[in-house]
């Protein structure tokens, strides 16, 4: 008899090339395999649903969004924290006088600053060097409307852009200490210079953990993969915490099992090395 396993995968650099927006097919295959046999997908992400349309599929049950304020069961929202209006502004003007780029993410849309809009026609051009469909991709999910304009959306997550890495000690010591921020730098030379915020307490993890017992699922048969220091908590509330090899090294370090690149079936060697497949 099949024990149903509970996936988790991270969207960025696990299951998605953050340079052309592919996904490798063996991934694809892999986790329609493990459907088959009855287990449960779910995508783990910082992202919102918004950017995530052309991602998801019937094999995949559902998502964690923006870092775990949010899950979506099917089309169903089940699970939601967001931000208060007034730490979303207290946010926008400290990004103002720290001279940040700041993203704003809802459920439906992405709002953005003039600095954070520089930088996504950047990197929209940069993609278009690429292929039309990476500079689309990047456009969805680096959002386009005015943050002008999202005082009336319930606020999910913001990520907050910092152009010189000496304004995030201003940042750091301004923000409101009661909210999760996660400044995503590592030791590494491919620094991220930036951060996610969300409410207290909101993490993968917790998501991971709440969603578990939701599904009334075997915490001891559940599987986390991912890349960034974003995932650490989520693959820590999986019974299996698998890292991708183009991890970063911190990552790699605390995973339970470190599997291939992504574009070396990644995801297929990981799965297939635990009998999921």
């Amino acid at each position: 008899m099949h024990m149903e396993n509970y996936l988790f995968f991270d969207v960025d650099r696990t299951l998605l090339d953050s340079y052309d927006f592919s996904i490798p097919e063996s991934a694809l295959q892999a986790i329609h395999l493990a459907k088959l046999n009855g287990d449960h997908i779910w995508l783990c992400t910082g992202r919102a649903p918004y950017s995530l349309n052309h991602i998801l599929n019937e094999d995949m049950e559902g998502v964690i969004f923006c870092g775990g304020a949010g899950i979506l069961h099917h089309d169903e929202l089940i699970y939601s924290v967001q931000i208060p209006k007034q730490t979303v502004l207290d946010t926008i003007a400290l990004a103002r006088k720290s001279r940040s780029g700041l993203l704003i993410q809802s459920r439906e849309r992405g709002f953005q600053d003039p600095i954070s809009a520089k930088r996504t026609a950047w990197i929209i051009e940069q993609k278009r060097q690429i292929s039309a469909y990476a500079a689309q991709e990047a456009a969805v999910l680096l959002g386009g409307d005015d943050l002008s304009e999202c005082s009336g959306e319930g606020i999910y997550k913001m990520d907050v852009y910092f152009e010189q890495n000496s304004d995030i000690d201003l940042f750091r010591r301004q923000i409101d200490p009661a909210m999760n921020f996660v400044c995503m730098l590592s030791s590494q030379g491919n620094r991220r210079n930036g951060g996610e915020i969300t409410m207290p307490g909101i993490d993968k993890g917790k998501a991971v953990r709440w969603l578990t017992d939701y599904l009334r699922g075997d915490p001891g048969r559940t599987y986390g993969f991912g890349d960034s220091l974003n995932d650490l908590s989520m693959m820590q509330a999986c019974r299996t915490g698998i890292a991708m090899r183009n991890s970063e090294r911190e990552l790699k370090e605390l995973a339970d099992y470190v599997t291939t690149d992504l574009h070396e079936d990644g995801i297929w060697n990981a799965m297939k090395h635990f009998g999921i497949i």
